[in-house]
């Protein structure tokens, strides 16, 4: 009975703790997921400004043009790529998926700087400035140190 009992159990387990079989590429996207929620997913709430017309179609950091009416932000060291979850914390309003494409804010006491869509989108584009509340959802892999040449 009691060698049923741990087959049975030995069975169930297996189960469970089957490896996650997913398509190519996500595997990379699973294992960033699952550090950063190994790293305690940190809420933080961060002062926002945005900027508009005056940088419209100039080059952001990552390279690609500025577009003012496309949601993305820049902030001062996330990495490039970095996706972020934002919510204003005056009105509730949110962005499930904020891109960091660019560096910045350049003026203390800011934090983020958000294109005039996602500040229209959050509400404060007359406000100027709102506090949001952030959440980290995905960091790009790290880029591969070069060794040394020899």
């Amino acid at each position: 009975m009691r060698k049923k009992f741990v087959a049975l159990l030995i069975g169930f387990l297996s189960i469970f703790a089957a490896p996650e079989v997913s398509p190519k590429g996500e595997d990379e996207q699973r294992k960033i997921e699952v550090a950063i929620a190994e790293e305690e997913r940190r809420l933080e709430t961060m002062v926002a400004s945005w900027y508009g017309e005056s940088f419209h179609g100039r080059l952001t950091a990552n390279g690609e043009k500025y577009d003012m009416n496309k949601i993305s932000a820049a902030h001062k060291s996330l990495p490039l790529g970095a996706k972020l979850r934002v919510t204003n914390l005056a009105n509730g309003c949110s962005i499930d998926t904020l891109p960091v494409n660019d560096r910045g804010p350049y003026i203390n006491g800011r934090d983020l700087d958000l294109s005039f869509r996602a500040a229209s989108e959050l509400g404060f584009v007359y406000d100027g400035l709102a506090k949001l509340l952030v959440e980290v959802i995905y960091l790009p892999p790290a880029p591969k140190k070069r060794s040394p040449a020899t």
